[in-house]
């Protein structure tokens, strides 16, 4: 047996079996020797710990659990704070070698900062605890007690937060906002939370299991380029192109419970602007968001350093409603994102023909049924060779799709064309639709539409008496997975798109770029009476919406607003909200 297995061996062993009445406990297992505890990645006076903590029964499976892990690749390393490695994460996660240990503390779990959720953290410990650690000004003397009751408290914090991140766990934890702990709200009905103070960022934990609102798409592999913060808060690109994945993409207002983190002041001047001032829009003003409201309202301050830290305040953000046209942004993202997929397929395949390229587009794509229609997104020559990907055909189509009147028919034709398959794959993993916080979702075409291009018996239902669209047929996707067959979206989707785009994060900066000048001429109700970087309206008899990304009198915010049920007399307001909600920004401290 190597040395790593039985570290699992016995990390993995019960500690808690019976012994006769009466007679002395024995320990289950030898302690650690020092042949075991040696790694590059463990800091000497740790290794040292591991063996301390080993060689007494009630301390033992804590040492195996904190070997196992790190010979796992579960944790980095357990290193001095004084290292080049812990104190660059630090950095990244916003704190100093100074502040990262909190007083009373000994040690911290640092999160990776390129994802909190998932990534593999780091243990890093005061340099006053290695007398190795640093020049010693004045020479330090080992502190074998507090070391060994610092990493039983790390163990404790990091295993908190590997167990408190995912659905359906029996404990649910989240992280408070890096910019300002203070200010996190904690999820409703979670009960009260236990803070661990040894994880950066704060870590708070509550018991209950956050549920899956059920239907998950087929998902295929997306790629994207990764941007992170610098120094002088902006976005660069970090590293090389990786796979899109909800926990890439989270726009630095999510937790690590999935579970949004608000700004407590401008949440609680938000509901008070909406009970006050737009009452008629709310089924009651107790300050809670219900269905029956008119108005759903996201709002995300991205002014200055905001850009990377946003605060949050949003009302019945994540309830559901049609989507009408608002929800468009969607497919001219996964326009953008079937390029670069179908530009990487190329390049690492070699491809050169029509015939390999959709012979690895099905590789690529194997269960989808109507996968994107290939020939229309690139460029043959008579001959079948691939002279690009992109064509003139796909530019005008995405120019029609966000800047044309009456541009609904050819909005289903690009729904078609890139297939209701991959589309709802890209909104998955992007997280613009989620499990818990629902989103955007196409489950059918838009009124107007017919039988659009594209359409096909084997994916698609042309409906004929549709309430929705009155007198019109409708394309359906026929294998809708959450049975939604229509366009559905929320105020936070739509604010989230606008807060990815103003951080150059739709699929990589000079595609969100692109993005940002299609939607800069688009249908804006905001646009009305603020300026926008980015918009886009949805205007029905029924349905009121926008999305916006807003640049005005020094401050930079996102927004969705929905609304529905709103009489003619009525339809002004959402411009006088757009209006108020600018005051609030403005009022929301200095960035």
């Amino acid at each position: 047996m190597n040395i790593d297995s039985e570290f699992r061996m016995r990390a993995e062993q019960r500690f808690d079996y019976e012994v006769p009445r009466g007679a002395a406990v024995k320990p289950a297992i030898k302690p650690l020797k020092r042949g075991e505890v040696v790694d590059v990645r463990i800091a000497p006076p740790v290794q040292q710990a591991l063996i301390r903590l080993s060689s007494a029964a009630a301390t033992r499976p804590e040492a195996l659990r904190l070997l196992d892990h790190v010979k796992q690749g579960r944790i980095a390393s357990i290193i001095c704070m004084n290292s080049s490695a812990a104190i660059t994460r630090t950095r990244r996660l916003g704190a100093t070698p100074a502040t990262a240990i909190r007083t009373g503390e000994d040690a911290v779990v640092l999160l990776d900062p390129n994802d909190l959720r998932q990534g593999t953290p780091m243990i890093a410990f005061r340099q006053e605890l290695d007398p190795f650690c640093g020049p010693p000004k004045p020479p330090r003397a080992a502190q074998p007690a507090k070391l060994d009751a610092a990493l039983r408290r790390a163990l404790a914090g990091f295993e908190a937060w590997r167990a408190g991140i995912q659905l359906g766990r029996s404990a649910k934890c989240a992280l408070a906002p890096l910019d300002d702990p203070r200010q996190t709200v904690p999820a409703s009905g979670l009960g009260a939370l236990t803070a661990h103070p040894n994880v950066l960022p704060r870590l708070l934990c509550a018991a209950g299991v956050v549920t899956n609102l059920g239907g998950t798409p087929i998902q295929v592999r997306h790629r994207h380029q990764p941007r992170a913060c610098n120094t002088t808060f902006v976005f660069q690109n970090d590293g090389g192109i990786i796979d899109l994945l909800p926990s890439n993409m989270n726009p630095r207002f999510i937790l690590p419970d999935d579970t949004i983190s608000r700004s407590f002041p401008l949440q609680t001047k938000l509901t008070k602007l909406l009970v006050d001032e737009f009452p008629t829009f709310l089924a009651a003003t107790d300050g809670t968001a219900r269905l029956a409201d008119r108005v759903r309202v996201a709002l995300v301050d991205l002014t200055g350093r905001r850009l990377c830290q946003p605060q949050f305040a949003g009302f019945g953000e994540s309830l559901p409603m049609p989507g009408a046209s608002t929800a468009k942004i969607l497919l001219v993202y996964a326009a953008f994102q079937l390029i670069l997929d179908l530009r990487r397929l190329v390049s690492v395949n070699g491809i050169r023909d029509r015939i390999g390229l959709e012979a690895q587009t099905k590789a690529e794509w194997p269960n989808f049924k109507c996968p994107p229609v290939i020939s229309f997104f690139c460029t043959f020559d008579l001959a079948g060779l691939l002279l690009t990907v992109g064509s003139p055909a796909f530019d005008k189509l995405l120019t029609d799709v966000t800047k044309a009147p009456g541009n609904t028919p050819r909005a289903n034709e690009l729904l078609l064309l890139l297939g209701f398959e991959y589309v709802a794959s890209v909104a998955w993993q992007s997280g613009l639709r989620h499990p818990q916080r629902g989103g955007i979702w196409f489950g059918g075409a838009y009124c107007q539409g017919g039988s659009p291009t594209g359409f096909t018996a084997k994916c698609h239902t042309l409906v004929d008496k549709d309430p929705q669209c009155p007198g019109e047929k409708r394309a359906v996707w026929t294998a809708d997975p959450l049975g939604v067959k229509s366009v559905q979206g929320t105020a936070l989707a739509y604010a989230t798109y606008m807060t990815l785009l103003a951080q150059g994060r739709l699929v990589d900066a000079g595609s969100s770029a692109a993005i940002q000048l299609l939607l800069s001429v688009a249908c804006s109700e905001v646009g009305q009476v603020l300026p926008v970087r980015a918009t886009k309206c949805g205007d029905t008899s029924r349905l009121l919406h926008d999305a916006a990304w807003v640049e005005h009198e020094g401050r930079r915010w996102a927004v969705g607003i929905m609304s529905q049920g709103l009489s003619a007399t009525e339809r002004p307001r959402i411009r006088e909200l757009a209006r108020k909600l600018h005051l609030l920004i403005k009022g929301n401290g200095t960035p």
